[in-house]
């Protein structure tokens, strides 16, 4: 739902998504600070950071990373690390998997979403302020 929700804030937006311009993605410290989520240990950015702001929209952090590791490593890192209960759906198949933690902090809804293939982990850390 929120990916969806991150898709549609980034289009026809004259709003800029902070990024920074270099051949490797980087993700911000601005992004880094304002996600507050752990980052899995030897992930590497797949995109830039993203942070968009509309007016009378909510704020949202998003920013996304790939591990070589396989989701049955990557997913007790963040069931170990994210309050508990947080984890809404695990599955873990042969060809992939994907796992899905949401919860609130203050006034932010968090969301970590992971999603393997034979490469890896794909991780999706996202940060929206609630209305």
């Amino acid at each position: 739902m929120l990916i969806g929700c991150l898709a549609a804030a980034g289009c026809g937006s004259n709003d800029q998504p902070e990024s920074v311009a270099s051949h490797a993605p980087v993700v911000s410290a601005f992004v880094s600070r304002n996600l507050a989520l752990p980052l899995y240990p030897g992930a590497r950015p797949t995109a830039s950071g993203i942070y968009v702001r509309r007016r009378h929209q909510p704020e949202v952090f998003a920013a996304y990373y790939r591990s070589a590791d396989p989701i049955s490593k990557v997913e007790p890192f963040y069931q170990s690390r994210l309050p508990k209960g947080s984890l809404k759906m695990y599955v873990n198949e042969a060809d992939g998997g994907t796992a899905d933690f949401s919860f609130s902090q203050g006034r932010y809804a968090k969301q970590v979403v992971l999603a393997s293939d034979q490469a890896g982990t794909l991780i999706q850390l996202t940060s929206s302020a609630k209305k």
